[in-house]
């Protein structure tokens, strides 16, 4: 996983030695945050617009950062969610407190749930435009997961939890997709990876070490490997 004029190795020091809730920069205007909540350590990132004004953001639900963020003079364009497990209406109402008028997105089956405080993230919105964002569902184990993809930076992919990384400390990149409680839906959230088609260097997951830098080959297969159903 190298690219040409860029120090992996370094990152990957970095990324390993990351702080909770400390915005670090892992590729071109866009930042990984760490986060825990009791026992669960979780991934979000930023992407920063061209304008170096506003930001999108996934799954970063962590008050002072997002009031650091505000504190700072960026616009939040939105926030997308990609699973229920990392909410609920108390802290929604909070963020909502510090963003404002800043959409927060979810999958339809979980934004029914919230009401006027979320978003439904399957539908077209203006907030994705200037990230060139698309939202996948199918790809995880549960109805309401789902991937946030960016065509910048070659292509990026937010796995949510539909898959996660490796350990922080661990000299492996590898991603790996969950296997899910329903045997059902884990056959489907296989079938759904094997038809992705998106082109992607990075995959930034919601738990564990980002990959980053994919070759072709590389690309191809991870979605051979997340596609593969768990015997």
């Amino acid at each position: 996983m190298m690219q040409d004029d860029v120090d992996t190795d370094t990152i990957y020091q970095d990324i390993k030695n990351i702080q909770n809730n400390k915005p670090l920069a892992i590729l071109p205007d866009t930042y990984l945050i760490k986060m825990t909540n009791g026992d669960e350590t979780n991934n979000g990132y930023a992407l920063l617009h061209l304008n170096r004004k506003n930001i999108f953001l996934v799954d970063v639900l962590a008050l002072d950062v997002l009031k650091t963020y505000q504190d700072k003079g960026y616009h939040v364009s939105g926030l997308g969610i990609t699973h229920n497990e990392l909410v609920d209406k108390n802290r929604l109402e909070e963020v909502t407190e510090i963003l404002g008028d800043a959409p927060i997105f979810m999958h339809p089956l979980e934004s029914q749930n919230y009401g006027d405080l979320t978003t439904d993230a399957l539908q077209p919105h203006d907030a994705f435009k200037g990230f060139s964002i698309q939202i996948y569902d199918g790809l995880g184990t549960d109805s309401g997961d789902l991937a946030f993809y960016s065509e910048i930076n070659n292509g990026m992919l937010f796995t949510g939890k539909t898959a996660k990384g490796s350990e922080y400390d661990s000299e492996n990149t590898s991603i790996e997709r969950p296997r899910g409680a329903d045997t059902t839906n884990d056959i489907a959230a296989a079938e759904n990876w094997r038809r992705f088609t998106a082109t992607f260097l990075h995959v930034l997951p919601g738990k564990g070490k980002p990959a980053l830098y994919l070759t072709e080959g590389e690309q191809k297969d991870l979605i051979i490997q997340l596609g593969k159903k768990h015997s």
